[in-house]
């Protein structure tokens, strides 16, 4: 049975976009369980910030190909984390192209 809300976090050179703060901090409202998904490379430093705005767990997708956005390889880990994830929603904002 798909529960928790996942927010897909967006950040920018290391740095992570106010946006995406906003949306967790939102989500927790909800009163689901809240998971922020985390994509680029050399970002899992910032896993520990998002719990700070209501994430209760960080996925973190931490890879070269990951770098800079790729419409393909962005969907290719963003699909394949909520078909074994089963989340009741996900959530996210347009995501900022370079």
């Amino acid at each position: 049975m798909p529960q928790g809300i996942w927010v897909i976090t967006e950040q920018k050179e290391g740095k992570l976009k106010k946006v995406s703060l906003e949306m967790l901090s939102k989500a927790r409202e909800m009163g689901q369980e809240v998971t922020a998904l985390l994509l680029g490379s050399g970002v899992e430093g910032l896993a520990a910030d998002l719990g700070q705005y209501g994430a209760d767990k960080v996925l973190v997708f931490d890879a070269d190909v990951l770098k800079d956005y790729s419409t393909d390889a962005y969907t290719k880990v963003i699909c394949d984390a909520v078909k074994e994830g089963d989340p009741s929603a996900v959530s996210y904002t347009h995501l900022t192209l370079p």
